[in-house]
């Protein structure tokens, strides 16, 4: 499986926000404290719906929240597209 895009929605720091992958090797950077482990973070839970972090679902949300939604497109080695979608609230 290889993900072609994620869209978040309330997740960690990320009020609206969109990425799309590229065929091959893509980097993540940024300055400090911009959200990179947030949004790894964000496609492990998609594929795993927990955090890889030692803390609660509800510690997730955005501050001011209640709710976060991820969702994101995979495609399959065969070429085989799936959406996938995980809400909290």
């Amino acid at each position: 499986m290889r993900i072609k895009n994620i869209d978040l929605t309330n997740f960690r720091n990320f009020r609206s926000a969109s990425f799309r992958f590229e065929d091959g090797l893509n980097f993540i950077v940024g300055p400090n404290g911009v959200g990179k482990t947030n949004l790894l973070e964000a496609i492990a839970y998609l594929s795993v719906p927990k955090s890889f972090r030692n803390i609660r679902d509800n510690e997730l949300v955005l501050w001011d929240e209640s709710w976060f939604r991820i969702e994101g497109e995979v495609e399959s080695e065969v070429g085989t597209a799936h959406r996938i979608a995980v809400v909290y609230s």
